[in-house]
């Protein structure tokens, strides 16, 4: 394993986050593949929740995983056969004493026969021309286990698989990334990398950026769509190494027990890991086995294999805790299009199992960045179809809920034109279903107009078949002045305004009967002239509660309630020179409704003037840019259309 590390591209740094097994094994990755390669982490081994995991390799889906998203899935099956040569190569080069990585029979247990159980029965036939020492059947089920167990076990298979002393195995990984050149600094990063990116590339002298933080991802790449999966380990003595082999029995989806998997890896010589234990959203770590579910995940484990019973606890760490990180999409391994920005994280169960094989791909994918830049025309060429329809879609501010995978289609291209803060707001598995994203900075009119004609001179596209479009409220009234400047299908500024400007929405319902609340436009030259005298009459007109916002804003953006004349006049202060136009209102009860209408004033006002209420009526805004397929018809509507909603707000 301990490649020479060829010395051509040693001028080229690289910023790995992370120092569990995955920013362990990248960094050795990176560096084995020429790179000089500096490693920023809070914490190191031991305290890392790669020491708790079980470090059993397995074909993905793992026994305690949740690895169910099909594009993962089929890619995990490539990652982890790189591991398990990899572990092969390790444990023949340097042994496990060293290594703490053993090569062991592994045993999986089913409560029917695998041909009845068509998810198993494909695992099974997937992995077993690929693993060493395959043998299926009732006849390799060793006498000390229960068959009766949980109903009975109808079927079993096993085969050679590595599994790792983490304990010795992490050590071992850091003492070899300083053996090979790596730097280490012990920081912690919790900047959205991506939004910070030049600032990160500077200041460490790099050319690129990995982010294999774990947990730590979802601050330091905002995935909203992340979450921890709780595991613990009861860990019991090996005493004379009774247990050889590991044995596991998967989550029966057909159960209403939630602890019912069975998980028993020997961990090196001396101990033996009892698990099953898979809890999401669960953050507590501090469990033992007073807490009910861990008793009957030990209890169950000493019932199914009888050798375990006269085992005693590992007094000093019975029970060992830990964090997987997991998304909903699984596994994230990406480069932030358009950026020197790399993802390896999301792994969950299987970070052992998928780390050398996600590694390598993070390799591939940097190699990619760099043969990118040094011919773009050649990686232009194929990512926009000239003949099909081109949608430009605007984002910037709020994190990002569409799923381009409802709107893409085989006649239709996706191009992304973000800001650096709106491309950290789109969750990476989204970045598969675009062909183009272009970071525009700053991201105003002008840039968009520019970036667009590039575009469109770049690939030989018509304006006949581009449409603008944004489901981010702070880019809707942007790409309508896109769309005007440009002479393209859909909404023009005029007719977002009336539903973007609050002073236009409450002089729409001024001869109505519907009650807004009282408000003043901030004047500031006013302020300037009469000072004190002015505040005095803003209270006086809409009470010593107000509310500030901006009359063409989104969100709670530069929003806030005051409640003395001091805190007013501080306020007027700061904001007396801003360009931003400001409206107070009073602050009291709003009705909390919403209702839904194309573009029509006129019968918006109509609908609200049915709701019986003596309380003012706050009026927003929400802006939808596409409407999803009709059901079953698969057929989706005009992406020029804007299904806006007008909002009363609580």
């Amino acid at each position: 394993m301990l490649n020479p590390v060829p010395v051509q591209d040693n001028n080229v740094n690289i910023l790995v986050i992370g120092a569990g097994v995955s920013g362990l094994t990248t960094a050795i990755c990176l560096r084995e593949a020429g790179f000089n390669v500096i490693i920023v982490a809070d914490r190191f081994t031991p305290d890392l929740t790669s020491v708790v995991a079980g470090a059993l390799w397995e074909w993905p889906p793992a026994v305690c995983g949740r690895h169910g998203t099909p594009r993962s899935l089929e890619r995990s099956k490539e990652w982890c056969m790189t591991a398990y040569n990899k572990f092969k190569e390790i444990h023949a080069e340097f042994g496990s004493q060293e290594t703490g990585v053993y090569l062991r029979d592994s045993y999986f247990y089913f409560r029917d026969i695998l041909e009845n159980r068509p998810a198993d029965f494909r695992k099974m036939n997937e992995l077993k021309d690929k693993v060493d020492g395959f043998e299926r059947g009732l006849h390799i089920v060793k006498e000390t286990i229960d068959l009766t167990f949980q109903g009975g076990i109808k079927d079993a298979f096993k085969h050679m698989a590595p599994m790792a002393n983490t304990d010795v195995y992490m050590k071992w990984l850091l003492q070899y990334v300083k053996d090979i050149g790596c730097e280490i600094i012990q920081e912690k990063i919790t900047v959205n990398v991506v939004q910070n990116e030049q600032e990160l590339l500077r200041r460490f002298n790099a050319k690129a950026i990995v982010n294999c933080a774990g947990l730590g991802s979802i601050a330091t790449t905002g995935d909203t769509s992340m979450y921890p999966l709780r595991g613990a380990l009861v860990r019991v003595k090996n005493l004379g190494g009774v247990v050889t082999d590991a044995h596991c029995i998967a989550h029966d989806e057909t159960s209403s027990s939630e602890q019912d998997i069975i998980f028993i890896v020997p961990r090196g010589d001396d101990l033996v890991v009892l698990g099953g234990l898979a809890q999401q959203d669960q953050w507590d770590t501090n469990l033992s086995l007073e807490v009910p579910i861990i008793r009957q995940m030990y209890d169950g484990c000493l019932q199914f294999l009888q050798e375990l019973r006269p085992l005693p606890l590992d007094e000093q760490e019975p029970v060992r805790t830990g964090l997987r990180p997991f998304t909903e999409e699984n596994v994230c391994v990406e480069r932030v299009p358009n950026t020197r920005v790399f993802y390896n994280y999301g792994h969950g169960g299987a970070g052992v199992t998928l780390s050398w094989g996600c590694s390598q791909e993070i390799v591939e994918l940097v190699r990619e960045m760099f043969r990118e830049e040094a011919n773009p025309v050649a990686f232009l060429s194929n990512k926009i179809d000239t003949n099909k329809q081109t949608i430009f879609v605007l984002h910037d501010m709020l994190p990002s809920k569409t799923d381009f995978r409802e709107i893409q289609s085989g006649n239709r291209n996706l191009v992304l034109l973000c800001s650096r803060r709106g491309i950290s707001k789109v969750i990476p598995s989204q970045y598969q279903h675009l062909n183009l994203v272009q970071i525009v900075e700053p991201y105003n009119l002008q840039n968009l107009l520019q970036t667009y004609q590039q575009i469109k001179a770049a690939y030989g596209l018509l304006d006949d078949n581009c449409r603008i479009v944004t489901n981010d409220e702070y880019s809707v009234l942007l790409a309508a002045q896109l769309r005007e400047a440009l002479n393209l299908a859909g909404d023009r500024p005029t007719m977002i305004r009336q539903f973007t400007d609050k002073s236009y929405l409450k002089s729409a319902l001024k001869n109505s009967s519907i009650r807004v609340p009282k408000h003043l436009i901030f004047n500031q030259s006013q302020y300037r002239q009469e000072g004190i005298s002015y505040l005095q009459f803003v209270i006086k007109e809409l009470g010593n509660d107000v509310f500030v916002k901006p009359v063409i804003g989104a969100g709670s953006e530069k929003t806030r309630r005051i409640h003395t004349i001091d805190e007013l006049q501080a306020w007027c202060d700061s904001n007396i020179d801003s360009d931003d136009e400001f409206e107070f209102n009073e602050f009291g009860s709003t009705v909390p409704l919403m209702i839904k209408h194309p573009f029509n004033i006129s019968k918006t006002i109509g609908v609200l003037e049915n709701i019986k209420t003596s309380n003012p009526i706050g009026v927003g805004v929400s802006g939808i840019f596409y409407r999803k397929y009709h059901k079953g018809s698969g057929r989706a509507m005009n992406l020029s259309e804007a299904n806006y909603t007008i909002q009363v707000l609580s």
